[in-house]
């Protein structure tokens, strides 16, 4: 009985393929399956206006001012971080400043709000400016 090598968990997964193309030389073909390498899909209008960066965000950054998702907000203010990590900050911005917390109360806003009224969105615009 003769011992086979073990395939590396890469070679059991179709990871790394050994092709051999000539006398003694082989070619390594990376196979990684589906979704690499893929074309990805361009990003919708909205994400467009939100990823632009420039020194000068007023040329290329409109915001369109209108009832929002709470972290829909949080990434026009915070488009480098994950949504999580936006929110979250976002919510501490919205928490530790008592004048906007205030006033954002009285108009029926709570911590656990998901989605927020023009008014509400104006009073944080007014706050924080424009993002």
């Amino acid at each position: 009985m003769k011992l086979q090598p073990h395939p590396s968990p890469l070679q059991r997964r179709g990871g790394i393929g050994v092709t051999a193309s000539a006398r003694n030389c082989a070619a390594i073909s990376l196979s990684f399956g589906e979704g690499w390498g893929e074309a990805v899909p361009p990003p919708k209008k909205n994400q467009t206006l939100m990823k632009t960066e420039s020194k000068d965000r007023s040329a290329d950054h409109t915001f369109i001012h209108r009832p929002y998702n709470k972290t829909e907000l949080a990434q026009l203010y915070m488009p480098n971080y994950i949504r999580k990590v936006a929110l979250r900050k976002f919510n501490h911005w919205l928490r530790h400043s008592p004048q906007l917390w205030e006033s954002l109360q009285a108009q029926g806003f709570n911590i656990t709000s998901r989605d927020l009224t023009y008014e509400q969105v104006q009073t944080i615009i007014d706050h924080l400016g424009v993002p």
